[in-house]
């Protein structure tokens, strides 16, 4: 059995200074959202990656060269997928916005 594939919307953006995320329904803070562009891609997995080596060095050093999955790992990978996604997505230019589902409106 196969999962169905869902992408994120798309969608143009006329008014990126705005403290409402496009399409939000009511008033009062139900709209608010936080703009996670102003963070660097990946910068808060390379920092959790960087302080599961700085842990353990010598560990992080052996499970690399033998091939071990570990946390540091899995955050380090996480940070360059982060990064490769945001480099495609910065080629739609600066009026497009990625959009999150948020399922509890569902």
């Amino acid at each position: 059995m196969s999962l169905p594939r869902t992408t994120l919307p798309l969608r143009r953006w006329s008014d990126p200074g705005s403290n409402r995320r496009p399409g939000a329904r009511g008033g009062g803070t139900e709209g608010a959202w936080t703009d996670l562009s102003v963070n660097r891609p990946g910068a808060a997995a390379r920092e959790r990656a960087l302080a599961e080596r700085d842990a353990a060095p010598i560990w992080t050093l052996l499970a690399r060269v033998l091939g071990v999955n570990t946390d540091e790992r899995a955050w380090r990978i996480s940070a360059d997928g982060e990064e490769a996604v945001a480099a495609q997505l910065a080629k739609l230019g600066p009026e497009w916005v990625v959009g999150q589902f948020d399922f509890r409106e569902a």
